[in-house]
């Protein structure tokens, strides 16, 4: 019966792969372009620098020039809940009002991390850094309070 069947869907497309057909993907599905320079292909992040922390420290440049963020690690050395902010900058904003590209919750004593899928990334156009917040509000930064371990996987 299964036959039968790909002999019929074989003569109603006359025997050839769907325009959208790409490479390495069944048959009539469209796979999903990408925006990592590898077209519908599969595609995998290679030659990410990692770059960590020497000791703790409130902030780190994770790459000094234009580059993407593949991941952003950090782990809480105090007992005051914060923040870990990610800024499109060379060096670490003033404290004030801030608007970071990327902010997440950074537990007392706790850990968090930032990561993004493989072939993807968030594009930075000026630097990469990371800071570490105590204020309330992923809006303002205050820095001085909250120390730790930073890391991140940059290209």
């Amino acid at each position: 019966m299964m036959s039968r069947w790909l002999l019929a869907l074989a003569v109603l497309f006359g025997g050839h792969a769907l325009a959208a057909d790409a490479p390495n993907v069944a048959p009539g599905i469209v796979a999903p372009a990408n925006t990592n320079g590898c077209g519908n292909q599969p595609c995998f992040v290679t030659g990410t620098s990692p770059v960590v922390s020497s000791t703790a420290e409130n902030n780190h440049v994770l790459k000094a020039t234009a580059g993407t963020l593949i991941s952003a690690y950090a782990s809480n050395g105090t007992a005051t809940a914060g923040w870990l902010m990610v800024f499109n900058l060379t060096a670490k904003p003033a404290d004030g009002a801030v608007t970071p590209i990327d902010c997440v919750a950074l537990p007392a004593s706790g850990t968090v991390a930032i990561n993004y899928p493989i072939g993807a990334g968030k594009v930075y156009s000026t630097a990469i850094t990371v800071v570490l917040s105590s204020n309330a509000s992923c809006l303002t930064l205050t820095t001085g309070v909250i120390t730790g371990f930073i890391s991140g996987s940059v290209l």
